[in-house]
């Protein structure tokens, strides 16, 4: 017989947080910048009124429990409040990238049968375009001034307007936990996009980790600022977190160009941001340019790929900003490992310890990773094994929304990540790819992630990128994609001669590629997808190094 503990048995929802935040910090800061790019500011006494708003809308509306509920909006207020007034009413927040194609758009807000779409006035065009294919969508809410801009489509409401005339008195239901809460697309399956439907545990549980001094580290003291958008995995859990701390929250809007976040780091007293590295590349090239400082910014979370290290010597040294690298994914929403120290690691002289500090990070509690190999069987955590990554834990997907792509988990229980990584002695993740992105030259691996690290330690390099290219003996070859500084001197023999030392000679690229404009994802990633059926017949087309020049990878 099970002997149960004598505790009280509260369910863990997305509204305690802003009933948290509205009680206990009501005088705290949410600051914005909104579409004139003028600064707006209230409390989180103010943030939760309008969320209970929000939720007698709904319900007045007719929606209901579990229904699904669509923005297409930025980093701003408006888009705060419906974190909460939606998933606090119960229902389902789907937020969907402005970015993606517009069948793509189309496809998830049909797949997620969403009955109400909130969306920024800048984005009307595209809404009014989509709106006759858009089978499920009831009501249209814009969020700012049309500007004389045509109505279309119908019904329209106007959300200030709308909001205005609701009564705040809204008790906040109690619901299972377990009761799906938010919605995020990943594009990072094959196929069409498929659903990760949070839970309201699994947000608040994420929540509580990823603020944890093993994590992120934050606290009520801190200005925390999301350059990540608020529709890429749940901003990266900022907007829970902040008001679960009481911490100042500062929302960027739509611009996120350096001279704005330089100007909202030095104004609001930014402690904490947290972006993708193509964002840090233009903050970075905006500082040595204009001679700038990042002045009370202490702490960077850069994630979403591995961060080279001459960014974090440059964030760290220079600008006196430390860097904590994230690994994680859509399915995890997003936390998975940290790169922060244990008290082993920091007892270990500087080279050592940075060695360690440099990788993806160590799992946070509440999550078990392992890797395996091409038969399934377990590697060991010694740092020189890398295999597929599985994952499992309370807040990792179990599968997709309406079972899409089929049953995802192993007989254990594991989900599969789609990377390829190997896990220390210490329990240190470090990402060596993607398995979509590793370069297979003669049956041995080479990292792309690895390789990219190096090149950025050139000067005049702004972005790189490393695919593979068919090879008529390897069967493929790396190739070197560069994006350069402006006005950077450089060319393929100097970044050639920089990386012969530092690599593997049969890791060296075969070839060197210029482009103007490196193509990025909606999320500021860098597009390999694109890059690889663009370069993959590249070696063909152009007659390479002898083959005789490098060394086989199978016994070198």
């Amino acid at each position: 017989m099970t002997l149960l503990g004598v505790m009280q048995d509260k369910q863990l929802l997305v509204s305690d947080i802003i009933r948290y935040a509205e009680t206990y910090h009501s005088d705290r800061e949410v600051v914005w910048v909104d579409s004139s790019g003028e600064l707006g500011r209230y409390s989180y006494g103010a943030a939760g009124e309008r969320a209970r708003k929000i939720a007698r809308l709904l319900a007045e509306w007719g929606i209901e429990r579990g229904d699904r509920v669509a923005t297409i909006a930025m980093n701003h207020s408006q888009h705060f409040e419906l974190f909460f007034g939606v998933s606090g009413f119960g229902a389902v927040l789907h937020t969907i990238n402005p970015r993606l194609h517009e069948e793509q758009i189309t496809y998830i807000c049909n797949h997620a049968e969403d009955r109400i779409l909130f969306f920024d006035a800048e984005f009307l065009p595209i809404v009014s375009r989509l709106a006759k294919n858009l089978r499920t969508i009831e009501r249209f809410v814009v969020i700012g001034d049309l500007k004389n801009q045509p109505s279309d489509p119908r019904p329209l409401f106007e959300y200030e307007n709308t909001l205005r005339e609701m009564d705040a008195r809204f008790e906040w239901p109690e619901f299972d936990e377990r009761s799906a809460s938010a919605l995020c697309y990943t594009s990072g399956t094959t196929g069409n996009p498929k659903g990760v439907l949070y839970s309201h545990r699994g947000i608040v549980l994420h929540a509580m980790a990823a603020a944890q001094a093993s994590a992120m580290g934050l606290c009520c003291h801190d200005a925390i600022l999301p350059i990540a958008p608020m529709f890429h995995v749940n901003g990266w859990s900022l907007p829970y977190m902040a008001p679960m701390l009481g911490a100042k929250l500062v929302l960027p809007g739509r611009r996120v160009d350096p001279e704005v976040l330089c100007r909202l780091i030095e104004r609001e007293g930014i402690t904490f941001a947290a972006g993708v590295p193509t964002v840090f590349v233009s903050l970075l090239e905006y500082l040595e340019r204009t001679a700038g400082r990042l002045g009370s910014l202490k702490k960077a979370v850069i994630g979403g790929t591995a961060v080279s290290p001459a960014m974090v010597d440059l964030l760290t040294n220079k600008y006196g900003c430390s860097v904590l690298q994230m690994w994680g994914m859509t399915e995890l929403g997003p936390l998975g490992t940290m790169s922060t120290a244990t008290a082993a690691v920091d007892s270990l002289p500087e080279p050592r310890r940075r060695s360690y500090l440099e990788k993806q990070g160590r799992v946070q509690f509440g999550l078990e990773l392992k890797v395996v190999d091409d038969d399934g069987k377990r590697l060991p955590h010694d740092g020189r094994s890398p295999g597929s990554l599985w994952i499992k834990g309370a807040w990792a997907a179990a599968g997709y929304y309406k079972a899409e792509g089929g049953h995802v988990l192993d007989s254990d229980g594991w989900l599969p990540t789609g990377d390829v990584a190997t896990i220390d002695d210490r329990g240190y993740l470090r990402i060596t790819d993607r398995a979509k992105d590793v370069v297979k030259s003669g049956g041995e691996w080479i990292s792309s992630v690895d390789l990219e690290n190096v090149t950025y330690g050139c000067p005049g390099i702004r972005h790189a990128a490393v695919v593979g290219a068919k090879h008529p003996k390897w069967d493929e070859r790396p190739i070197l994609i560069v994006e350069p500084q402006a006005g950077a001197e450089i060319s393929r023999e100097i970044i050639l001669e920089y990386l012969r030392p530092r690599v593997a000679k049969w890791w060296l690229p075969d070839d060197v590629v210029f482009v103007e404009e490196m193509p990025l994802t909606p999320t500021g990633k860098i597009r390999k997808q694109s890059l690889r059926e663009r370069f993959a017949d590249h070696l063909s087309r152009r007659v390479g190094p002898d083959p005789s020049n490098f060394a086989d990878p199978t016994i070198e």
